[in-house]
């Protein structure tokens, strides 16, 4: 986790998100990931509306055949309880 004397930058924070792309956790380590992530965007002043409010880990994001994110599959995951 962060210290608060480390100073942290946005290329930090990419890096990071980079490092954890396409990576399995455990529950645990998935939690500890999440949690060192928003601590890495909020220090490198993303805007509060880039942090994520919630993080799921899902086995696949939904795509299109054209390779695009399919919003509306990506809609019903985040519906889903």
């Amino acid at each position: 986790c962060l210290q608060s004397s480390e100073q942290v930058g946005e290329p930090q924070a990419k890096a990071y998100l980079d490092y954890v792309k396409g990576r399995t956790f455990s529950k645990e380590a998935f939690a500890q990931a999440v949690l060192h992530g928003e601590k890495l965007m909020e220090a490198a002043g993303f805007p509060n509306l880039w942090v994520p409010k919630l993080i799921r880990q899902v086995e696949s994001i939904p795509t299109l055949a054209t390779g695009k994110l399919d919003l509306q599959g990506i809609r019903q995951l985040a519906e889903e309880d």
